[in-house]
């Protein structure tokens, strides 16, 4: 059974969102602000040192459609460095690469060998050809897992995912396997803006295994989870505990996230790397004209595609 109806965003923690959000808008043209909040992050005490952290977010997507950026800042807490991304990183568990079609990406931004390209911030992103049904945001991402076998049966059996390679590969010279998978969105909601979905699970040869949030908080500088859309979120939330992966944050109620307002989950994958999911209950039309659409009454329906372009033509 589909849940999703596509990737809404990667979450990228920041030391500065103002700056970070410049960057993304003029190279990766993520021109849309689609909220920008400042609010305390109280139910992510568990990743966060149980102290309820202060933070600014801003979701930036493009026009053209896709998936976004939420670019995450600690508003009390000087964020934490990320390790250097290099080939032998992707050997730490839970460690995030963005996908993002090559055609996207300005010509001067550092090439940083096979791995892709490489923010002013550390982080990197995979420059891939389109695939079918692919917008022109973030439409995929490079996932480090420690058991190939046992994330997929988390990312396929319960995510939706399907495996159509396999392959092993020498990334700048460091053997791993790799195996790509495809989500095609749930015909509801956002699916005509959000597209398809590719997504890379790694595993490195390497004996040295620790992972991306060692030493470190939710929020710290890089990449710290992948958010899909999630219309009818209860249904998935059962699924899930059946599973053995039950909602380890759950909002239950509608938050309002500037403009916008919905529920939020997480859960965890096998290896420990944060999933969201986010089911959007009201989405601003136009900010300058206090309009705001109601998303309610569409349940599982797909947006008509006219409204769609108002939202992202005067959001």
């Amino acid at each position: 059974m589909q849940f999703f109806s596509g990737v809404q965003q990667i979450g990228i923690g920041v030391e500065d969102a103002s700056k970070a959000y410049d960057w993304y808008k003029n190279k990766f043209h993520f021109s849309l602000k689609f909220f920008d909040d400042v609010a305390t992050a109280s139910l992510m005490t568990d990743y966060t040192g149980n102290k309820a952290e202060k933070r600014r977010a801003i979701l930036a997507l493009k026009k053209a459609g896709g998936g976004g950026l939420e670019i995450w800042q600690f508003k009390d807490r000087k964020p934490v460095a990320q390790p250097i991304i290099t080939p032998q990183s992707l050997g730490i568990l839970g460690a995030i690469c963005g996908d993002l079609p090559r055609t996207e990406i300005s010509a001067d931004v550092l090439w940083t060998g096979s791995l892709g390209v490489k923010d002013p911030f550390g982080n990197v992103f995979v420059a891939g050809s389109d695939i079918p049904g692919g917008k022109a945001g973030i439409r995929g991402a490079v996932i480090a897992v420690s058991d190939l076998k046992v994330s997929e049966s988390f990312y396929c059996d319960l995510l939706g995912f399907k495996k159509f390679r396999e392959e092993e590969h020498l990334w700048d010279g460091i053997p791993c396997q790799v195996n790509s998978y495809v989500l095609e969105g749930k015909p509801a909601l956002f699916s005509g803006l959000l597209g398809s979905m590719e997504l890379k699970l790694v595993a490195v040869e390497i004996d040295a295994k620790k992972h991306h949030f060692e030493n470190r908080y939710w929020g710290d500088q890089g990449f710290i989870h992948l958010c899909f859309e999630c219309p009818g979120m209860d249904k998935f939330a059962d699924r899930a505990n059946d599973s053995g992966y039950g909602l380890k944050v759950d909002s239950a109620e509608s938050f309002g996230m500037s403009d916008a307002a919905g529920r939020f989950g997480y859960i965890e994958d096998p290896d420990g790397t944060l999933i969201e999911l986010v089911e959007t209950h009201k989405i601003p039309v136009s900010k300058k004209l206090g309009l705001s659409l109601d998303l309610n009454k569409y349940k599982s329906k797909p947006i008509p595609a006219w409204i769609l372009k108002a939202i992202v033509n005067f959001a």
